[in-house]
């Protein structure tokens, strides 16, 4: 039954991600690339609602976003922004008793020790809350089209017009 319950969330997310479509250009840092912080800061979100030891191993996922590389090939792009989350602002994020927020925390380098304790203080004190009220203030929330003019998402018509 819990597995159906975030079978049902996933769903929702993934077709409201598709009506609102949102992204979050990833800085490399702290040794990672764009992709692999991308993929850990997805990872360690879901864990929020999902920790490692109360994963099943039918679950169906372990990341809470997909993310999206940059289409170019430049073997100069590899070190900058190349990859962004795909979120939706509105995901609603449970919080288990038995998260740890210490990896998560870890990905941001770039925070102030307060922003940092402020962030867990926030989390740990909520059974609920909306992804938007994580996302850091110097964080840009991108468009599906703000996307498309950069160059980051296909043009449709080079796939035969599919959406």
């Amino acid at each position: 039954m819990e597995s159906i319950k975030y079978l049902f969330i996933l769903l929702f997310a993934f077709c409201s991600s598709i009506m609102n479509a949102q992204y979050i250009k990833v800085l490399p840092q702290a040794g990672l690339t764009s992709e692999q912080r991308a993929e850990k800061i997805s990872y360690e979100l879901w864990a929020i609602s999902r920790p490692p030891a109360v994963r099943n191993p039918n679950d169906i996922t372990t990341y809470m976003f997909t993310w999206i590389k940059h289409p170019s090939k430049d073997p100069n792009y590899i070190d900058i922004v190349n990859t962004a989350l795909e979120i939706d602002t509105n995901f609603i994020i449970r919080v288990h008793p038995d998260n740890d927020l210490t990896n998560l925390i870890a990905l941001f380098p770039e925070l102030s020790q307060a922003e940092k304790d402020g962030l867990a203080a926030f989390i740990e004190s909520q059974q609920m809350f909306l992804f938007k009220y994580i996302i850091p203030s110097d964080v840009t929330v991108f468009t599906e089209a703000e996307m498309k003019a950069a160059g980051w998402l296909p043009d449709p018509e080079l796939f035969g017009g599919l959406p």
